[in-house]
């Protein structure tokens, strides 16, 4: 695509992100349009009652006519617009519409300025200089999102108005006439910063919508992909399984074949060990696969942990009595969380298990529950193993990373851990641990008080 296309489309966007801008700067002014319509007709009201004394009364009641059917026009301006709810192409034409139905408000005050200045009557005059002043200042509040608009109203009121205090030649009227023209100048200059303000606004407010869009259409995109992944993943799972028993079948026939030499049955011993060593890969890649997809069910009941607690050690145990490796407990009785029994017991074994894999021969492990606070109680599971340096621990939760424990010949998928951490978290809980050299490891689980989660 050549560089002239590209500057080409790069100026489309930006002329079509303007007329969205000031499309919205179209609706925004027209919202206000009856309290306008009420503004206009009671400032109208007011400033012919003020001259009521002094200008005549048919001049004043024809003015007053013609400033409410001309309010009126600009009401039904308005009951047009919200009607037809016009979209941005036709934004510049009742933008247009809105520009000329307020220049004709603006030479109607500012004929009413110079045909109620009373010449010699300063009090009269500041009255009819107050009142153009309210009048433009309401301009400012209420056009600003429409600069051509505000400048219609204010331009035509206050410009008829200037010149006439300095045709007093007096001191005071010469000083007012410099003071309204400071005015006029910082109204004008206020239109034209309120405008360049609400442009900005309105274009930050766009962005950060299309960025909402954006976000929630990838997040969409993910969601989808995860999906498909999980059922991928799924899938395979099954294939992978179904011949892999299979395996594992015709391997333990083979076990039992007392024919067999020697070196065939330690062959055979090992395609067993690897088989199931794959076969739980497999089942902790899909369990890890569904948990990050959020497909992961979560059954929460009243659970006492140390009956949880007993059960995982009595599992553990073989292994640990393997090792020679002694299992301390210490629980308090009757201790009952809010949680998802068989998950906890999940996150617990593969806790308990690390800690005798990668514990010392005739080593030992402290399994603990302790109330932290009101809200929260704390699980840990400590080894007397070689631990692990400070500056790879944040490597323990990373799928597949086991710091080299393979070249150690110890069993194991990398991936237990992460998955313990996604069902802790999300179960309300945390997950953590804090190791040294040479002394041991100790993994800590914090589940939160829920409303079912007390101490009997």
């Amino acid at each position: 695509m050549s560089e002239h296309v590209v500057s080409k489309l790069a100026d489309n966007d930006a002329l079509r992100h303007q007329q969205k801008v000031y499309a919205e700067q179209v609706r925004l002014t027209y919202i206000p349009i009856w309290l306008s319509v009420a503004g206009t007709l009671a400032g109208a009201v007011l400033f012919v009652a003020l001259q009521w004394t002094v200008i005549s009364h048919n001049v004043l009641l024809s003015w007053l006519s013609v400033m409410t059917v001309l309010v009126c026009l600009h009401g039904y301006l308005g009951y047009r617009y919200f009607r037809t709810n016009p979209d941005t192409c036709k934004a510049g034409d009742w933008g247009r519409y809105y520009v000329i139905s307020t220049v004709f408000a603006g030479l109607l005050w500012g004929s009413g300025a110079v045909l109620f200045f009373p010449e010699a009557n300063f009090e009269q005059q500041i009255t009819v200089a107050f009142a153009m002043l309210v009048i433009s200042a309401g301009g400012v509040i209420t056009l600003s999102h429409l600069r051509g608009a505000a400048y219609a109203l204010i331009i035509p009121t206050m410009l008829p108005l200037l010149p006439l205090f300095f045709f007093e030649k007096t001191y005071i009227a010469i000083m007012m006439g410099l003071l309204l023209v400071a005015i006029f100048i910082f109204l004008l200059l206020s239109v034209y910063y309120l405008n360049a303000s609400s442009f900005e606004n309105i274009s930050l407010r766009f962005a950060a919508l299309e960025n909402e869009q954006i976000l929630i259409q990838a997040k969409q995109e993910v969601d989808k992909s995860s999906q498909e992944k999980s059922k991928f993943i799924a899938n395979m799972s099954h294939e992978l399984r179904t011949p892999m028993n299979v395996i594992l079948g015709y391997a333990q026939i083979l076990q039992q074949d007392k024919t067999l030499g020697i070196e065939t049955q330690t062959n055979v011993k090992e395609i067993i060990s690897a088989g199931h060593h794959l076969l739980e890969l497999i089942k902790e890649v899909l369990d890890l696969s569904r948990i990050e997809s959020g497909y992961i069910e979560l059954k929460f009941e009243e659970v006492v942990l140390d009956e949880v607690i007993d059960e995982c050690v009595s599992l553990i145990q073989p292994l640990a009595d393997e090792q020679a490796i002694t299992i301390y407990i210490r629980i308090s009785e009757n201790i009952t969380v809010s949680t998802d029994r068989k998950r906890l017991k999940q996150v617990l074994i593969n806790l308990l298990s690390n800690a005798v894999k990668y514990n010392r021969k005739q080593g030992r492990i402290d399994l603990t529950v302790s109330k932290l606070d009101e809200k929260y109680i704390r699980i840990t599971v400590r080894d007397s193993g070689y631990g692990i340096s400070e500056g790879r621990l944040h490597e323990l939760f990373q799928p597949f990373n086991r710091l080299n424990a393979a070249n150690k010949g110890i069993e194991g998928t990398g991936i237990g851990l992460t998955i313990s951490r996604n069902l802790i978290e999300r179960m309300g809980g945390e997950i953590g641990l804090e190791s040294q050299l040479d002394v041991g490891t100790s993994f800590w689980i914090d589940l939160p008080l829920g409303e079912l989660l007390y101490y009997r």
